[in-house]
């Protein structure tokens, strides 16, 4: 009788520290990625996924539990430089058995677009992370949608399938919370109108570098923005200017600060938002308004 002995190669991820927070472009760990380029910079990021420190990770905020992590990295000067932790759980941690996995690539490769898009255009990067590394959570349950809590990135319900675009505009919103400067507070839709104008901005310079790998995407794209930025901007346009809407703290305000913003990037383009949010620290609508009227009275 002949004896079988099977061998099952299971395959399980690496530990998370031994990954380094930066290295060579020269000199690639010896690590599986994936590699994206939009606006001649280049990103990677992990393509397989690792456990975090201690096997089981506790976010900051909602104490949940995850136990997969991607790690993504930006070059800069001939290095790659680490910008992104993305935590998920696996399968047998998620309440629904799901694998998150794709979503996570996805998730980690939009925000990575956004970040060189931001840095090369806005001028800006987190302005929440003291080293520079951003922490994304990708949770199971809660609100539709995301939330920025401090150097954290928050997306909701998981589980549930969403368009393309809607989670490309997700992403974006969440990084305008990153790193357009605080506008507000108002009273609604959101507290701080910096998420919703670092979306349309960010967005507008997707699809004006939209790399070849999606262009599937770029007629819904396009169609997106027209239709949601026509109807802010028409808003701005018929209250004129209006030193009461620059005041308000309710939704009117915010719409005019949004319009506001969406119709000088259109009429003058991001080199000169860049310029004024580099000397803007945060603050209410009306201060805004006053460092783009200086720099509007400028031919």
């Amino acid at each position: 009788m002949r004896k079988f002995v099977f061998i099952i190669l299971i395959y399980l991820p690496l530990i998370a520290d031994q990954f380094p927070a930066e290295f060579s472009s020269q000199s690639l760990p010896d690590f599986p990625f994936e590699t994206i380029e939009i606006a001649e910079r280049k990103a990677l990021f992990t393509s397989k996924p690792f456990f975090p420190p201690n096997i089981i990770q506790i976010d900051p905020v909602h104490k949940a539990r995850f136990n997969r992590l991607l790690y993504g990295y930006v070059e800069e000067n001939d290095r790659y430089k680490m910008v992104f932790r993305l935590y998920f759980p696996s399968r047998f941690l998620s309440s629904s058995g799901n694998d998150y996995l794709t979503l996570a690539k996805r998730i980690l490769a939009y925000s990575l677009y956004f970040y060189i898009l931001g840095s090369k255009y806005l001028g800006k990067t987190s302005q929440w992370s003291k080293d520079g590394i951003v922490d994304i959570w990708l949770c199971e349950g809660g609100d539709a949608g995301g939330e920025q809590v401090g150097r954290n990135i928050y997306f909701y319900q998981i589980e549930k399938d969403r368009e393309e675009v809607e989670l490309i505009r997700e992403v974006a919103h969440e990084w305008g919370h990153h790193i357009i400067p605080p506008i507000g507070p108002y009273e609604e839709p959101e507290e701080w109108a910096n998420g919703c104008i670092g979306e349309r901005l960010l967005l507008k310079l997707l699809l004006d570098n939209l790399p070849s790998s999606l262009s599937f995407l770029r007629e819904k794209l396009g169609v997106y923005l027209k239709e949601r930025n026509e109807e802010i901007l028409r808003y701005y346009r018929q209250a004129g200017d209006s030193q009461e809407l620059l005041r308000d703290k309710g939704k009117r305000g915010f719409l005019y600060i949004w319009g506001y913003i969406l119709d000088i990037n259109e009429k003058r383009g991001e080199g000169y938002l860049r310029e004024v949010f580099a000397k803007f620290r945060g603050g209410s609508g009306d201060e805004l308004a006053r460092l783009l009227d200086v720099k509007s009275s400028i031919p």
